[in-house]
């Protein structure tokens, strides 16, 4: 039997007001869960507060109608336009998913039509990041209903986060499915870079100190980072090229932002 946890536990910067009150009631404990991953994950992105609640909201999968009015009046109308919208567009992949043709060009209509449906893309943002919330929330699940989840993501949110260009989501999308899809794959490569950690972070670390020595000493004003690669990625070089991980010496990767197109191409040419 599932527990209840109080959603009084939310924040008090995002929702103001008295949560002593038990203003927010009880829900499902999964639910809201998921609810707290969405939020969390849109507050990372650096997005506005309305989305925020719309997403958080969207994660518990409570409709406008049935929210209380003080809650209603307390996330504004913004975020219940949000929130209408993200729920009448949140089913359609599953929806489609569940068709048991696929194809690459169905699936690609299909992201289209996502972002043709929507004024406001903040809802298909708000619709990934509650994709991934239900991907964090679902280790319990059985093992079809995960790999059911993987092929979901793996065909439609993890493109539809590439298309719209949010690599943090599109990254950890991947992952996740590629996790559901193949577990024993998935855990052996993650143990096998797991024990070269520390030998990626301190390559990384020089890595992004030697660029930006070089941006300095060419007077180039530019922000340097550098990042391991994702597991999935990583695997599918390796898939695609024949290649075990100890043959792959690029795993990491590094981004380099300047203010002008001309500082982008002396960049490259440094």
């Amino acid at each position: 039997m599932r527990t209840t946890t109080n959603v009084q536990v939310i924040d008090a910067k995002l929702f103001p007001g008295d949560r002593e009150s038990g203003l927010y009631g009880e829900y499902d404990a999964d639910a809201l869960s998921v609810a707290s991953e969405s939020r969390d994950r849109l507050i990372a992105l650096g997005l506005d507060i309305s989305c925020v609640n719309a997403g958080f909201f969207t994660g518990l999968g409570v409709p406008v109608a049935e929210l209380p009015e003080a809650v209603r009046l307390e996330i504004g109308d913004e975020s219940c336009a949000l929130l209408d919208a993200t729920l009448q567009l949140n089913g359609l992949p599953e929806l489609v998913g569940s068709t048991r043709v696929r194809s690459k060009s169905r699936d690609e209509n299909l992201r289209r039509m996502l972002i043709s449906m929507v004024d406001d893309v903040r809802v298909v943002l708000i619709c990934l990041a509650v994709h991934l919330g239900r991907l964090r929330s679902a280790r319990d699940r059985t093992e079809e209903e995960k790999k059911s989840l993987g092929r979901l993501t793996q065909e439609v949110y993890a493109p539809l986060a590439s298309r719209l260009g949010v690599w943090q989501l599109k990254w950890e999308l991947e992952d996740m499915a590629f996790r559901f899809l193949q577990p024993r794959t998935y855990k052996n490569l993650a143990s096998a870079l797991e024990d070269k950690r520390r030998d990626r972070e301190s390559y990384c670390s020089e890595m992004v100190q030697e660029l930006s020595d070089l941006l300095k000493s060419r007077r180039i004003v530019g922000e340097v980072s550098g990042r391991p690669k994702h597991i999935y990625s990583i695997w599918n070089k390796m898939n695609k090229k024949g290649l075990e991980l100890a043959q792959l010496w690029d795993l990491q990767a590094a981004r380099i932002l300047v203010a002008t197109i001309d500082d982008c191409y002396a960049a490259l040419s440094a």
